[in-house]
């Protein structure tokens, strides 16, 4: 696992910041997955986590992801990350534990942040149910997980990452995502924003088919989905053709340039539309067409709704 934060170009705002060393201090866990208690002290420098199988390597890199942007790709749910068992013996029988505690102290340039998750599950008596609650902290201030973009970025490579190559498209929506969203919390910001646009404009579709209403309500919900949809559509394309190119010039210089390589993002919203095929050649590849403009996606997005 690699951290750092790379000077990136963005549509929502100029480039993000230079690159700065970084490095993790301090590591605590506490009912964190097979992790009953773990207080761990690092130095500047490579790490090298050594142990056999099924010791916790993985979960120790994974809490450091967590750490800093506060999902994992390892679980469905957060509630997988709690230890229910620790300090529960085979022979009692008290209730399981109920939260898990992580907390990072990470340094960059000098500069250290105080990273705190707490999942704490708290029953609901009403109904008998209980509810999974996430806790943020940064330098003890509460904070939204948005507010974690940028402060500390790193890379996490596993067994996994195959199904970016042979998974489903979310599967790779996913990774963008997460890179993403490490990187301006203003695109992770507007995925947020997306999401809960995309879920009330669907109860808003239920309801007005189920027991009828004004169409004209849609309106609203309409323009906030094309506004957020297509910013979050031009950043995925920007950010892939970097990506491409990085990965094209790499790739030369394996092969020799005896093969060629390219990466590009294929959004359902512009696959086989005329407005994408109408694009004017790159001047940098004159063989590929140029990104489209935030305001020609939006265009698309909106012929798409109507």
């Amino acid at each position: 696992m690699e951290g750092g934060t790379r000077t990136v170009d963005s549509p929502f705002l100029s480039p993000f910041s230079a690159l700065h060393p970084m490095y993790i201090r301090r590591l605590s866990l506490t009912n964190y997955r097979n992790y009953r208690a773990l207080q761990l002290e690092l130095s500047p420098g490579c790490v090298v986590v050594q142990g056999g199988n099924a010791q916790g390597k993985t979960n120790l890199l994974e809490a450091v992801y967590y750490l800093a942007t506060a999902g994992t790709p390892h679980a469905l749910s957060d509630r997988q990350l709690i230890n229910w068992n620790a300090n529960v013996l085979p022979t009692e029988r008290r209730e399981p534990i109920r939260y898990a505690r992580l907390e990072g102290d990470f340094v960059t340039d000098g500069d250290q942040k105080r990273i705190e998750i707490t999942l704490m599950v708290n029953p609901i008596q009403q109904t008998g149910t209980d509810r999974l609650e996430k806790t943020i902290k940064v330098d003890g201030v509460n904070k939204r997980v948005t507010d974690l973009a940028g402060l500390v970025n790193v890379v996490l490579f596993s067994p996994t990452d195959t199904e970016l190559v042979a998974g489903s498209p979310g599967a790779r929506r996913h990774f963008l995502d997460n890179l993403l969203g490490q990187l301006d919390r203003r695109y992770a910001r507007a995925l947020s924003h997306y999401k809960q646009i995309v879920s009330q404009r669907n109860h808003l579709l239920r309801r007005l088919r189920d027991q009828g209403g004004d169409p004209g309500e849609m309106a609203f919900w309409n323009d906030q989905l094309v506004t957020y949809g297509a910013a979050i559509v031009a950043y995925r394309l920007r950010a892939v053709d970097r990506l491409g190119q990085r990965a094209r010039d790499i790739h030369a210089d394996l092969t020799g340039g005896s093969e060629t390589f390219s990466l590009s993002y294929v959004s359902s919203v512009l696959k086989g539309l005329a407005a994408a095929a109408a694009l004017p050649p790159r001047s940098d590849s004159p063989d590929q067409r140029a990104l489209p403009s935030r305001d020609q996606i939006q265009e698309i997005f909106q012929a798409r709704l109507e």
